[in-house]
């Protein structure tokens, strides 16, 4: 029996649930990061990635020009809300940490909600098959 069927819910309804949560982690994020009390130094990592992408966007080689911790891959995805910050410079702003912090949690919530669709698809594509017998 899996965890759809011992909570009675549909298809659709753990769709919804599921998106419904993503929707609603991110405008808490984004109200948070718009909230005039918001520290300037709290970002921790986000603040790092912040500086490897601009770093990148700068012409900068990583791992031969600035050290970076994290395996090559990883970059796209702090290189991607900098680039979409970037090009907001063409168009009168400046692109701050700010903006990019807000980027960048919706990449994340738009990558994780990938990932719990594909989960629960998963799931439901196996729910009649099972591992014990």
């Amino acid at each position: 029996m899996t965890i759809i069927n011992k909570i009675k819910l549909n298809k659709k309804g753990v769709l919804v649930i599921l998106i419904g949560f993503h929707c609603l982690t991110f405008i808490t994020t984004l109200i948070w990061v718009n909230h005039p009390s918001f520290p300037r130094r709290v970002l921790g990592d986000v603040e790092l990635y912040y500086d490897y992408s601009l770093n990148i966007l700068n012409g900068a080689l990583p791992y031969k020009d600035f050290p970076v911790e994290y395996p090559p891959l990883s970059l796209l995805t702090m290189l991607l809300p900098q680039l979409i910050n970037f090009c907001k410079f063409f168009f009168g702003f400046v692109p701050n940490l700010r903006d990019y912090t807000k980027l960048f949690c919706l990449e994340n919530t738009i990558l994780s909600l990938i990932i719990a669709v594909t989960i629960l698809k998963i799931e439901l594509t196996y729910e009649k098959k099972t591992l014990y017998k």
